[in-house]
């Protein structure tokens, strides 16, 4: 009976011995799409898109930028866009920073819902990393704690770069695992 969950679909009577015909069915495809750009305006390949809703699919972006998120049930659903490289920041449809902020695309089986774009931005926190005698230590560990988990480790300089920082509170812990020495901020 064509329904989009198993609650809506129907009962159907079977017989033993017997063959029940009729029971056709015509097959809806649902997607969510858009393109995925730069500050720049250029096309990001390999970007993740999920959508969080009663299914929860994912794609990710050609080389266009551009997706089509597929195997959505009707309802509403908040669209993330994710750099699995790390560079760009996290960034939930509609430019918010988190899921609590995110919009809701409403989505209905066998409708196309276009225009879900999305603009990443390259978000970094860096610094140097130094001993007490205030020399610099290359080979730290440095994680950053908050929507997005970013690592890195230190150059032979000392220095280091976080990229992919969400905009939200975020804690970062510094570990040398050659001494054991760790610190927070």
């Amino acid at each position: 009976n064509n329904q989009d969950s198993y609650t809506g679909g129907a009962t159907i009577p079977v017989v033993v011995g017997g063959t029940t015909t009729g029971i056709n069915a015509t097959l809806l495809i649902t997607t969510v799409s858009g393109v995925v750009t730069n500050d720049s305006g250029q096309p990001l390949a390999g970007i993740r898109i999920t959508g969080f809703g009663s299914s929860n699919p994912t794609t990710l972006t050609g080389a266009d930028g551009s997706y089509s998120l597929t195997g959505l049930n009707t309802g509403s659903y908040q669209i993330v866009f994710q750099d699995p490289a790390g560079l760009y920041s996290l960034q939930w449809w509609n430019n918010q920073d988190s899921y609590t902020g995110g919009a809701t695309i409403p989505v209905v089986v066998g409708g196309p819902t276009t225009g879900i774009n999305a603009v990443l931005s390259m978000t970094s926190i860096s610094g140097v990393v130094t001993n007490l005698q205030g020399l610099r230590v290359a080979g730290v560990q440095v994680t950053g704690y908050g929507q997005s988990n970013p690592s890195t480790v230190t150059g032979p300089d000392g220095s280091y770069s976080l990229t992919g920082v969400s905009p939200d509170s975020f804690k970062i812990l510094f570990h040398d695992w050659a001494t054991g020495a760790s610190t927070w901020w």
